[in-house]
């Protein structure tokens, strides 16, 4: 029934999908830049937002906190929390091309990492509800023949 809802409510391209085992529902990102939140005890949207100006990548749903990140085409990584009614607490530049994947770090849950066609990966970037006010500590760069490290960026 609930594939019958995302298809009746999302008529573009879903890219990302995760559950929220906590809230009881799922969320969607759409080729539109739209995240969709649906129930999935009653099968009805909850909600949708103009998240991104651009298709969203990827969605990650933190382990414990009332948060999810979203990325983009649009470069950023945004932080949602759920108990502010879905309100971006944050939003985090950086990449200079499409962010198509982030990810928790399984041992420190504050911080995560980031993957763009720019061709770096950004970790470990801290979701900056602590003294480290996003600061990005390493960005590994990935170009078709070598690899170079810069340590302690404040670029993202």
């Amino acid at each position: 029934m609930l594939l019958v809802i995302l298809y009746l409510f999302i008529l573009t391209t879903v890219s990302s999908v995760k559950f929220i085992e906590q809230k009881e529902c799922l969320v969607a990102g759409d080729g539109d830049g739209i995240i969709y939140v649906y129930s999935y005890d009653t099968d009805e949207k909850v909600t949708s937002i103009e998240a991104h100006e651009g298709n969203i990548r990827s969605l990650v749903v933190h382990p414990t906190d009332p948060l999810v990140l979203s990325s983009s085409d649009d470069h950023l990584i945004k932080i949602w929390d759920w108990e502010k009614g879905w309100e971006c607490i944050r939003t985090l530049e950086g990449h200079s091309d499409t962010v198509m994947q982030v990810v928790f770090n399984p041992v420190d849950t504050d911080s995560f990492a980031s993957a763009s066609l720019d061709q770096t990966i950004k970790v470990p970037f801290d979701l900056g509800l602590s003294s480290h006010q996003g600061e990005s500590h390493l960005t590994i760069y990935y170009p078709s023949l070598f690899r170079s490290c810069n340590l302690n960026t404040k670029n993202f």
